[in-house]
């Protein structure tokens, strides 16, 4: 199976079942100050996102892909902790909670997803990695606020 194909069909089945977010440092406090931890806020999330890009970095290689490549991918959240997830596969919906820069996931099916995100007004960002064939990948989800 040619590399594109390969990770097109991890993308594709890490986005089925990961609701993922970014290459954020973590959660921890600035070191010259005492303020505590510096984590996205939780309200932030609320609302619907639509994915506009994904980038995918494994085996030496970075790939790009877009809706065209992917099909529309959108999540949506809502206050007390439910969401959905929509592809063009279909819905599923999820609870969630979040502690710190970890989002957590929990599918009807009681399966069980956790990734790194960050979120600002407009901007949500997923991170997570996959492995196939012993080749990590570094997945990366960029979503745009509706």
């Amino acid at each position: 199976m040619r590399p594109e194909r390969s990770l097109l069909s991890v993308l594709l089945l890490a986005l089925m079942v990961a609701l993922g977010m970014t290459a954020m440092p973590g959660c921890f406090g600035d070191d010259d100050e005492d303020k505590g931890p510096t984590c996205p806020t939780q309200s932030k999330l609320i609302g619907t996102w639509e994915m506009t890009r994904a980038t995918v970095v494994g085996g030496g290689e970075t790939y790009e892909f877009g809706p065209e490549d992917l099909g529309e991918i959108t999540y949506t959240f809502n206050e007390g902790g439910t969401g959905v997830e929509t592809t063009d596969e279909g819905t599923e919906s999820a609870q969630w909670s979040v502690d710190c820069n970890k989002l957590t996931l929990t599918y009807a099916d009681e399966s069980t997803e956790t990734v790194t995100f960050n979120v600002t007004d407009t901007e949500l960002t997923i991170s997570f990695q996959e492995e196939e064939e012993g080749v990590t990948f570094n997945v990366t989800m960029y979503f745009t606020k509706q």
